[in-house]
């Protein structure tokens, strides 16, 4: 059970999501957690990990592709 009873909607609510983002993650803890495979993190963690996979999802692509824009005169 989660500390804060006015948080119960949100692990219904769960939806294939692996983890809840929310700004009071400690009355989400692991251990109410763990049993629906849920983690919880704060947005500004879910942000730094989103932007660290887009800069690796960026930094795939081939160094060495033409460019299709030309020069400016």
């Amino acid at each position: 059970m989660l500390p804060d009873p006015n948080d119960r909607h949100v692990v219904a609510l769960r939806a294939g999501a692996q983890a809840i983002v929310a700004s009071n993650v400690k009355d989400f803890p692991e251990s109410a957690l763990k049993p629906f495979a849920l983690g919880a993190i704060h947005p500004v963690g879910f942000l730094l990990d989103e932007l660290h996979l887009a800069a690796r999802t960026f930094s795939s692509y081939s160094p060495g592709r033409r460019r299709t824009r030309r020069a400016l005169p």
